[in-house]
């Protein structure tokens, strides 16, 4: 049985998404992610010590914004004798108190922002590794900026704006609305193979799929890509190099890294992050 996932989206060639849809749905949505992408894409040439410039900067309006909107970095502060002017060289940034998840978890509402009414904030939560989950909070700006910066990493791979890709996932998300939908066919472009009923008329669908649609970029879980490449490789199987491969979501061993790279004539990106800061 099939046991991918997509549309008639590859109708429509790669460029039109790029130029049209992509700047259109961002009008539609009240987005500025174009926006910060290209701000990001362009910081990213400066020189090291313009970088340092501006990391330092953009430190101290954090400093800053903390103590005057963040009750309780205002109160640790204030025991502690700092304001963000205690902070002048990297010198100093040993004296910066240490953040716990347990302080966190402890004095959740105290951290959020004044300027913030946390009912209209956007909520998720960690996945609990180490012993227990927190609730974390973003406003859309953040949210905005964490998810351009998830465009950039994915461009450094090999993927583009508009490009048809496959991923590799249990249980993979189906578009349920309308709006859904239409994103699925004009920008996100996906087509899924449902890792937890993976087998050898799965796979030989998926890559055909693949071959017809001429998709370079594949993302998905780490070593379901590895079994996936396991597969091709032990059939026998041909197919054609492609731009780049984005594991994720657990450890890719090395043995899993070399064998993907072989079947798919390409570098393979790790993309580690999680729920507190996004992308790292």
């Amino acid at each position: 049985m099939q046991k991918f996932y997509g549309g008639s989206l590859m109708l429509c060639p790669s460029f039109i998404s790029k130029n049209i849809f992509y700047p259109v749905w961002d009008i539609w949505d009240k987005s500025k992610k174009l926006q910060v992408l290209k701000s990001l894409e362009k910081s990213q040439w400066k020189e090291s010590v313009e970088l340092e410039l501006y990391q330092w900067q953009r430190f101290k309006d954090i400093l800053n914004y903390a103590y005057l909107n963040s009750p309780y970095y205002k109160k640790l502060f204030d025991n502690k004798g700092l304001t963000p002017d205690s902070f002048r060289t990297r010198a100093d940034l040993p004296l910066l108190p240490i953040t716990r998840k347990l302080d966190v978890r402890n004095n959740l509402d105290d951290f959020l922002s004044i300027r913030f009414d946390k009912s209209a904030l956007i909520q998720a939560k960690t996945g609990g590794s180490t012993g227990f989950s927190l609730e974390l909070y973003f406003d859309k700006a953040c949210q905005e900026h964490r998810n351009a910066a998830a465009l950039r990493s994915d461009r450094w791979a090999g993927w583009n704006l508009g490009m048809v890709r496959g991923e590799l996932w249990g249980n993979p998300p189906r578009a349920g609305s309308l709006k859904e939908k239409i994103r699925h066919e004009l920008l996100d472009r996906v087509f899924y193979l449902d890792t937890m009923q993976i087998n050898g008329d799965s796979i030989a669908s998926f890559l055909n799929v693949c071959s017809q649609h001429n998709i370079e970029v594949i993302f998905g879980h780490a070593h379901s890509i590895y079994i996936y490449a396991k597969y091709i490789h032990e059939q026998r199987l041909s197919v054609a190099p492609l731009k780049g491969i984005i594991a994720t979501s657990m450890m890719l061993l090395s043995h899993e890294r070399e064998l993907i790279e072989k079947v798919f004539a390409c570098k393979v990106t790790n993309r580690y992050g999680c729920e507190e800061v996004g992308l790292i």
